[in-house]
């Protein structure tokens, strides 16, 4: 679905305690994670672009202040076929079309779960590309 979930144990200080952790996703296998920190021992990743690869990277934050090495865990791979796909019925048709233009106008009619992964540019949104996609792939469909 696009969403990668981690979990870990937390690091042991004797003296000042962890106070938290710090987590960053990004797509490079060496970042050092930001002294963000949260209490969770376990996170799930924002919708990930597809095709790419994907790391996260932890360290444990003492109450003092200190900071652990960066643990680097990854890549992660996100890999979808539905391209166009914004409907969710396994094929892109006039009704994905539809659905994205109702997207790009802010027109969207109640609550429809829309496919992320139909995402043609990887901006992780519908967008007026992703209505042209659905136009072209469609065209020997709609043309005589």
């Amino acid at each position: 679905n696009g969403f990668i979930s981690v979990s870990w144990t937390s690091g042991l200080d004797t003296q000042s305690g962890i106070c938290g952790h710090s987590i960053l996703w990004d797509q490079y296998p060496k970042t050092q994670s930001p002294l963000f920190i949260t209490s969770e021992s376990n996170m799930i990743s924002q919708v990930l672009k597809n095709g790419m690869s994907h790391y996260v990277h932890i360290r444990s934050l003492d109450c003092a202040g200190n900071a652990s090495e960066t643990i680097h865990i990854g890549p992660f791979y996100v890999v979808s076929t539905n391209f166009g796909d914004i409907f969710q019925d396994n094929i892109v048709d006039l009704k994905d079309t539809i659905l994205a233009l109702q997207i790009v106008s802010d027109m969207l009619p109640g609550h429809i779960d829309v496919n992320l992964y139909a995402d043609i540019d990887g901006d992780n949104r519908i967008s007026l590309i992703d209505c042209i996609y659905t136009l072209i792939y469609n065209s020997d469909q709609v043309l005589p």
